[in-house]
């Protein structure tokens, strides 16, 4: 309820608040790491109950493995994928997916597929 609120006030109302959770915009290579960066962050990224973020996955055609991924303030490195292989990266990207990703002020990030480039 709080969440629908939320975005009734930013689209409705014009009010300066974050509709939703945080927003994957895109994915870079950084050496052997992928950086996904975010929007709607609030203030960075966190984890809970774990100091890895779960349920990111990254994908060389269609097989697809999770992945290692850390927060870092308003990104997210995948430190353990095959970076000069991965195709795409996806969250949250099945039907009941466990996640722990969150905003600075407690919103759950918004499931994606990103293609690498």
């Amino acid at each position: 309820g709080q969440r629908l609120a939320r975005g009734a006030r930013a689209v409705a109302y014009s009010e300066n608040v974050t509709p939703g959770g945080p927003e994957a915009t895109g994915v870079r290579r950084s050496g052997s790491d992928l950086v996904i960066s975010f929007k709607n962050t609030n203030g960075g990224l966190r984890s809970y109950s774990a100091d890895t973020a779960i349920g990111f996955e990254v994908c060389v055609a269609d097989a697809c493995k999770y992945a290692t991924a850390w927060p870092s303030g308003d990104p997210v490195l995948l430190t353990d994928a095959p970076a000069p292989e991965v195709t795409s990266v996806r969250y949250a990207w099945s039907d009941a997916p466990y996640v722990n990703l969150y905003s600075a002020d407690d919103l759950p990030a918004v499931p994606f597929r990103l293609d690498v480039k």
